[in-house]
């Protein structure tokens, strides 16, 4: 490392996946959301596919810069276990707002929206870390 710089602790790039990851949680668990009527079935699984996207894109960029010291990029599972820990995050907070709240029910339609969205928000993360080195 060159005189004045300093690197940020790996343990503080992931500070902005656990607020996203606690975003969802809120807003999974929240008893009566106020949306629009207008969202139907289909936006909503799209809702969950951008979040999701938007928690993986968060998690694979602090993956990324976690190892960011070793000049390299993150190994293939670490990859693969962003979006194992996302998407048994997605199906937990399906079961959880499918027992705790009584006006709101999980699918297994959100479900797979969660896993889908997870995966090409990893992708695509990927990608372009790829692209960029």
């Amino acid at each position: 490392m060159e005189k004045g710089q300093y690197r940020v602790a790996a343990w503080l790039w992931w500070i902005p996946s656990i607020l996203v990851a606690t975003i969802i949680a809120v807003l999974s668990l929240w008893e009566d959301p106020t949306l629009p009527k207008v969202l139907n079935h289909t936006s909503d699984h799209v809702l969950h596919a951008l979040l999701y996207a938007c928690w993986a894109i968060v998690s694979t960029v602090s993956l990324q810069g976690s190892h960011y010291s070793r000049k390299s990029h993150a190994p293939w599972w670490q990859y693969l276990l962003v979006v194992l820990v996302c998407a048994l995050y997605g199906a937990l907070m399906e079961v959880l707002q499918s027992t705790c709240t009584l006006s709101r029910t999980g699918s297994p339609d959100d479900a797979l929206a969660d896993l889908l969205g997870t995966i090409s928000g990893t992708l695509i993360t990927w990608i372009a870390c790829r692209i960029r080195k």
